[in-house]
């Protein structure tokens, strides 16, 4: 059951070309994933999906301090939706934008706790403490376009959101969201390798996972997703879908996915033997070229090209031109604010704000110092 998302949607992207395989449990030779969990028989696979997606952002990106706590999650999505069991994946990301979420100590998660199960605020004070410290940035749709139409592309999307942000998406997974979870789903489970369901597939009911990666097996992309049932498969707990699933005819009929990317600050994982330069925004190395990463802020990827500190006016062309798609470009949207008020010096006066188009850019210009300088 779905509501419609009160959140911006994904902004057309620039596509670069991804690898054929990624995993998040492999990325040169380091495991970002958080161990698989077992909800039991309570209905709280939503806590466990934003679990599994939000540890490996929370690696990649250097911040992690211990696992998220599932069951606060949980609560908090269930109470902003009004029901007792189950959640509304909206409420989920919502809830991590405002409240934000402990670590697992402060709301441990036992199934069925009558200690914890419908509670809310937590019992412990500490909880909402911590999870003030651990607020998402803001949150966007793997199934949207900017303008709120369905995505032309929204397999690339979550790939996207998994390999430039480090973002499991939870489904969304390190995507995050919700599907449909089909009788067919239910009999493939211990061998872990799901196919699309039939178009007349019965459903079972709706469930909530993290997508952390995909593979390509004889020119076939099958999406690699974290479940929260333990370790009783197969697949130690994990298992493979075709990507065209996202899309089937099957899903469409019980109202489609959820799935959802969250957004920080961005988080890049770099090639082995760079770094990501927080300040440029690019992963670098000395004597070498930088990588593509995310504009974070306006959800596009430009290629990185390593140049000098351009003229005012070449800079705000070139950047222009990056998120028209006609020139690849250095800037991220916060590294351009960066260097406009570097050019024009921190003390402002009158200011003037310019908006292209729905891109959004906001360029604070100085209009007294622009003068001083003859512009």
């Amino acid at each position: 059951m779905a509501r419609a998302p009160s959140i911006r949607f994904f902004l057309p992207r620039k596509k670069i070309a991804l690898p054929a395989n990624f995993d998040l449990r492999n990325v040169n030779g380091v495991n970002y994933c958080s161990p698989i969990v077992d909800q039991g028989s309570e209905g709280s696979c939503g806590g466990h999906g934003f679990y599994a997606a939000r540890g490996p952002a929370e690696r990649i990106a250097g911040t992690f301090q211990g696992e998220n706590s599932r069951r606060m999650i949980y609560e908090n999505a269930k109470h902003r939706g009004g029901i007792s069991e189950g959640v509304y994946m909206i409420d989920v990301m919502e809830a991590a934008v405002e409240d934000g979420n402990c670590r697992e100590q402060y709301a441990p998660y036992y199934a069925n706790d009558p200690e914890a199960v419908g509670i809310w605020p937590p019992k412990n004070p500490d909880a909402l403490v911590d999870a003030k410290n651990w607020r998402i940035k803001t949150f966007a749709d793997c199934m949207k376009d900017a303008d709120g139409s369905p995505a032309k592309d929204p397999v690339y999307n979550i790939m996207a959101a998994i390999y430039f942000d480090g973002q499991p998406v939870e489904v969304r997974g390190a995507c995050d969201g919700g599907t449909p979870w089909t009788h067919s789903w239910s009999l493939a489970w211990y061998n872990g390798k799901m196919s699309v369901p039939p178009d007349n597939d019965p459903l079972d009911g709706g469930h909530s996972y993290a997508i952390i990666g995909w593979k390509t097996i004889n020119g076939v992309v099958w999406f690699i997703a974290q479940n929260s049932w333990g370790v009783t498969n197969t697949l130690g707990g994990f298992f493979e879908f075709p990507t065209a699933t996202i899309t089937c005819k099957c899903w469409a009929s019980y109202g489609g996915a959820e799935i959802y990317r969250m957004i920080d600050a961005p988080s890049v994982l770099c090639p082995e033997g760079q770094h990501y330069n927080v300040d440029a925004g690019v992963c670098e190395e000395d004597g070498a070229g930088p990588e593509p990463v995310n504009c974070e802020e306006q959800d596009i990827e430009c290629t990185q090209q390593a140049m000098k500190e351009p003229d005012f006016f070449t800079m705000v062309y070139k950047a222009l031109m990056c998120f028209f798609g006609y020139f690849e470009c250095k800037f991220t949207i916060a590294r351009l604010r960066k260097m406009i008020n570097k050019t024009l010096g921190k003390k402002t006066s009158k200011t003037k704000r310019m908006t292209f188009g729905k891109v959004g850019i906001e360029l604070s210009l100085t209009v007294k110092k622009l003068k001083d300088e003859g512009w």
